[in-house]
């Protein structure tokens, strides 16, 4: 073979291994990928919240910014995260351990994963590639906050007693759809959302509605 044909089968190696490996990292990196916008938002609202029980009016108003299919979990310390419907059929995300560290903590999740319909207790799955977690020291999250608390999309049908569901040990705010146990919770797809924080304590509370945040009685 001279080196014309050398060069030639080169060259078209190089363009193929360009054309297969240029588009793959540019789809990877763009599913792990949080716009600077989201991103400062999330530092924002997560230092509002570490400050409040030390301010004197206990209660602030924050914008969350979240980008596409994207969602936060507020964890209290070394315990899971539940979304649970009126019956008590509750679905987990697992608390992150090695980014909290034993204290309470909320996380961005770059990417949810519909578990669809599979069994009580399926993980409300925030993957650790390009989460982003924030420690929080002296800091409880209310638990049984009701899930009309937050911007769920009531136009989407779904599975009966979905809007009545609540929280343990923390909350989740979502932008799409999470689905768990055959039950689906359409949260809004709107990338600004509104909330105020409360503090009684060192006790966080945190809803759309200025006037409270419902909280389910006997969770």
């Amino acid at each position: 073979m001279n080196n014309k044909a050398i060069m030639t089968s080169f060259l078209i190696t190089v363009i193929l291994a360009i054309i297969i490996f240029v588009p793959t990292c540019y789809g990877i990196s763009k599913l792990f990928r949080l716009s600077d916008q989201a991103k400062g938002s999330f530092d924002n609202f997560a230092e509002a919240i570490t400050k409040l029980p030390a301010s004197e009016q206990k209660k602030t108003s924050e914008i969350l910014i979240l980008d596409q299919d994207t969602f936060v979990v507020a964890y209290n310390a070394n315990q899971n995260t539940k979304l649970c419907t009126a019956q008590n059929d509750c679905g987990e995300s697992i608390y992150p351990a090695a980014e909290c560290a034993g204290k309470s903590c909320l996380c961005l999740c770059q990417k949810f994963e519909d578990t669809g319909f599979k069994s009580e207790g399926e993980d409300i799955s925030c993957i650790d590639i390009g989460r982003v977690c924030k420690k929080m020291d002296n800091i409880q999250f209310a638990s049984g906050l009701l899930i009309n608390n937050f911007y769920l999309d009531k136009k989407i049908q779904s599975a009966p007693n979905t809007a009545e569901g609540y929280f343990q040990n923390g909350f989740i705010l979502a932008r799409g759809e999470l689905a768990f146990s055959g039950f689906r919770y359409p949260f809004q797809n709107i990338r600004r959302q509104f909330f105020f924080i409360t503090a009684e304590g060192n006790t966080i509370s945190l809803c759309k509605q200025e006037q409270g945040c419902k909280i389910r009685s006997q969770p």
